[in-house]
């Protein structure tokens, strides 16, 4: 079955963000990311808390492991849905969906981050 793996979201302040998750949840700090973003986990998942850089803040995307990407690829034809190519060098994906809201799921065979 298909797992969440990760949740980047948007914000104006990713510091003040990530503190507040810290405290509040205990999760812990994975590293910095690049634009002043920062990393969290809780265990689990990871949280990529992203600079705005002009976007709204918020959920940006998800971050959606599959084995393959065949295991999806009926549920996204009933929808009409298709895949799009990531950059080569994106660490997160290989393909970027939406949902029928239009809210961004990437898709990975390899992993956030390439982790297994």
């Amino acid at each position: 079955m298909p797992r969440v793996q990760h949740v980047a979201i948007r914000s104006e302040n990713p510091e003040k963000l990530a503190k507040y998750y810290e405290d509040v949840f205990g999760w812990t700090r994975l590293r910095l990311g690049g634009g002043g973003g920062v990393h969290l986990t809780d265990g689990h998942i990871n949280i990529a808390i992203l600079n705005t850089n002009g976007a709204p803040a918020g959920v940006e995307h998800i971050g959606v492991k599959v084995e393959s990407m065949d295991e999806v690829k009926d549920g996204l034809a009933k929808y009409g849905v298709a895949l799009e190519a990531r950059p080569a060098d994106n660490r997160a994906a290989e393909q970027r969906v939406v949902d029928p809201d239009g809210n961004s799921i990437d898709l990975s065979v390899r992993g956030f981050m390439y982790r297994a």
